[in-house]
């Protein structure tokens, strides 16, 4: 049977290669006509700025154990012999019943035996109560170099807590009694819940004295309105429409912005997104104007390597240990 697509989808992908022609062909002209004017001296102290950039385990360093669990932080801290994590970064979502809890995902079934626990698929954790989580193993689809999954033989009862949900007042409990690290936190929610998960997380920043070594990114706009306009004290990175208006200023004007309020001070950007962030060029920039620049995910050595002699003040990876031993064989 010969199944023809329809039209209508023929029509989109024409339109959507024109447009990627035309912003290609647009970014082209432009590269031939700007100016290359000097940067500029910001008088603005930024304490995100680093000369040897910092680390940090993304999601407390995924690869090194289950994501966002306190085995993660425990595997990164005490578990660690040979690296050094500066920074911790992890994702938060509200539960049911307002409580802050570590994960990326919208949905609970990459990470966790959701499935089998709830007997359906796609639930929340704003659907379900810090207790209900709480029978979850969050490192259950745990894959180990070799592919076995190390976390699964538990049952529910003598799960360890290491490996259960995590909340924001339980990691920062564990984390300053173990030393002084700074926090890179997201937002994963929008919307109001996202509003209602600003506000108690600078609640529980200041309760725990943090707030001045954390940054909080979302990538919901509203979100980080919401941000700048109740909480201008607390440090936050730029948005995603944020990011874009940057480089786009960087690339083609390079005004000087330090008498701006821009309402961020750290630019959280990909090596490589559509358009190359990871250059020299922009970090100096971006330097010349008070802005921080820190890069996820970076997980190979080349790209750590490239990214540190270009001036990064942070290496977000995944493998938290090969990021300091390519930085500080590079130091050396």
């Amino acid at each position: 049977m010969n199944l023809k697509k329809p039209k209508n989808c023929n029509i989109k992908r024409i339109i959507l290669a024109v447009i990627m022609v035309a912003l290609v062909c647009t970014f082209v002209a432009l590269a031939a006509v700007r100016q290359n004017v000097p940067v500029f001296s910001a008088e603005i102290t930024n304490q995100f700025i680093k000369e040897t950039p910092l680390i940090s385990a993304h999601r407390a360093g995924r690869n090194l154990a289950p994501e966002n669990t306190l085995l993660a932080f425990e595997t990164c801290l005490a578990e660690a012999e040979d690296f050094r994590v500066d920074v911790f970064e992890f994702d938060l979502h509200m539960t049911a019943d307002g409580q802050l809890v570590l994960l990326h995902d919208d949905t609970l079934d990459r990470t966790s035996n959701s499935r089998e626990v709830f007997g359906k698929r796609n639930v929340k954790a704003s659907e379900c109560t810090l207790q209900e989580l709480s029978r979850l193993n969050f490192g259950y689809n745990f894959q180990d170099e070799s592919g076995n999954y190390p976390f699964r033989n538990y049952t529910e009862a003598d799960l360890p807590d290491n490996l259960r949900i995590v909340t924001l007042s339980g990691v920062l409990q564990y984390l300053e009694s173990q030393g002084r690290f700074n926090y890179i936190i997201e937002i994963k929610n929008s919307g109001k819940l996202g509003k209602q998960a600003a506000d108690e997380l600078v609640r529980i920043l200041v309760e725990y004295n943090v707030a001045s070594r954390a940054i909080i990114g979302t990538f919901h706009t509203g979100v980080s309105k919401y941000l700048s306009k109740n909480y201008p004290n607390i440090t936050r990175s730029a948005g995603t429409g944020e990011v874009f208006a940057f480089y786009l200023i960087h690339y083609m004007w390079r005004h000087d912005l330090t008498d701006r309020n821009l309402g961020y001070k750290v630019l959280q950007i990909p090596d490589r997104m559509l358009f190359n962030f990871g250059t020299k060029e922009l970090i100096e920039y971006a330097h010349s104007n008070g802005l921080a620049v820190q890069y996820w995910t970076i997980n190979d050595a080349q790209s750590i390597e490239r990214l540190t002699e270009y001036g990064a003040d942070c290496i977000i990876s995944d493998n938290p240990d090969i990021a300091y031993h390519t930085i500080y064989r590079e130091a050396d």
